[in-house]
């Protein structure tokens, strides 16, 4: 991704006339101006996907009946690379939090067998039931005190 990055902001560089405007459409002076800028922000935000993103694609919406063919190519081959980043960067996620919650159900599982209880539901609420937890009604002296 870097490469297109790269390729990207050097095409900038290069100057609106050679390899990003298209050359029979007449461009305005203040757009001419903007393109120092537009390269200025992405070498800023090289390596921060989401404003190199953002800012690529903003001036692309702006920009796209001027850009070259070629220069959008390059975009369309960024915004898909940058597509596949955030899948991988999900799944990753998604791996990571499956391990945490594995790990979680582990360690409660243990808890519960170092307490002497089975992690099972079914045996958890016969034992409540054994110990008359879930029949329990409250005691006279409870009944005065109110």
């Amino acid at each position: 991704m870097e490469r297109i990055k790269s390729e990207i902001i050097n095409t900038i560089k290069k100057g609106p006339s050679r390899g990003l405007f298209k050359s029979r459409i007449p461009i305005e002076e203040r757009i001419y101006l903007e393109v120092h800028i537009f390269a200025n922000l992405l070498e800023t935000y090289f390596y921060d996907e989401e404003k190199f993103h953002g800012y690529l694609n903003s001036h692309y919406s702006t920009w796209r009946n001027i850009f070259q063919d070629d220069f959008i190519r390059m975009i369309i081959m960024y915004n898909n690379a940058y597509d596949f980043y955030r899948i991988k960067k999900v799944e990753k996620e998604a791996k990571m939090l499956k391990m945490a919650d594995d790990y979680n159900a582990d360690k409660l599982i243990k808890d519960l067998e170092d307490m002497g209880l089975s992690p099972n539901i079914n045996s958890l609420s016969s034992s409540m039931s054994k110990s008359r937890i879930s029949k329990k009604k409250p005691s006279m002296t409870a009944k005065k005190k109110r």
